[in-house]
Formats: structure tokens, C-alpha cells, sequence
């Protein structure tokens, strides 16, 4: 495997799913596409981070934790945002603002500053860990 791909394959497949989750979100806005789209996207995730964990694809701890958060988000996202329509729906008797809140593209913005704090973190702790290895 080609050195790139073997520094930042997960990190990219990761940004790749998180795009394409809240793009299904958008194209088929249901209550069963949220739930279904935040479970397959973060077992899909999950299970990349294992396989990449199994590849010491992170470089420490903290590489890991961070690539992490993003699942996280995506499991709260789908999860947090249909419980919200739901509470709103039940006490209001609608949807109101929450019904709105993945019809725009600011989860572009999101997945802008995830690549650039989880890619930007990774990119220095490979290069740290690819330094110590020269000077051991």
C-alpha cells in the first residue's frame, strides 16, 4: 500500500461517510432514514476504526480519541435530532426550527473543521511518531 493511502486511508473514508450520512439526510429527511443513517454510518465507522486500530493506523491515543469524536457525532446527530422532532412534535404539536435543522449545508462546515482538527492532528502525530522511529 502506497505510503499516503497507508497514513490517511481511514481518516479520508472517514470524512467520506460523514458527508455522505448527512447527504442521505438530507435526500430522504425520515424519521427511519435518521435512525438507519446514524447507525449504519457509525457501525460502518466503528468498524473501519477497529480495522485501523488493528493496522497501527494511529499514531497514539489521542489520534484515536479524536478520529472517535467524529462517530460519536454521527451516532448523536441521527439519534439527539429525532428525539428533539419528537419532543417538539409531542409538547408543540410541531416541528417547528428542529424540522429545518438538516435542510441546510452547514455540515459542510462541520466536516471542514473535523478534517481539519482530526486531519491536521493525525498529520502531526504521524510525522512525530515517523521521527522517533528514524532517531530510536
Amino acid at each position: 500500500m502506497p505510503h499516503f493511502l497507508k497514513t490517511w486511508s481511514y481518516t479520508l473514508f472517514m470524512l467520506a461517510v460523514y458527508i455522505a450520512v448527512f447527504r442521505l439526510w438530507q435526500e430522504y429527511p425520515s424519521r427511519a432514514m435518521f435512525l438507519t443513517g446514524a447507525g449504519l454510518g457509525a457501525a460502518v465507522l466503528v468498524a473501519g476504526m477497529v480495522w485501523a486500530a488493528r493496522r497501527d493506523y494511529f499514531a497514539n491515543r489521542t489520534d484515536l480519541v479524536l478520529h472517535a469524536m467524529v462517530i460519536v457525532d454521527v451516532a448523536l446527530e441521527g439519534g439527539a435530532y429525532e428525539a428533539l422532532r419528537a419532543f417538539s412534535l409531542y409538547v408543540f404539536g410541531s416541528e417547528g426550527i428542529v424540522g429545518t435543522f438538516h435542510a441546510n449545508h452547514n455540515f459542510y462546515v462541520c466536516a471542514a473543521a473535523f478534517a481539519v482538527l482530526v486531519g491536521g492532528y493525525h498529520g502531526w502525530a504521524v510525522l512525530r511518531r515517523s521521527r522517533q522511529l528514524v532517531h530510536v
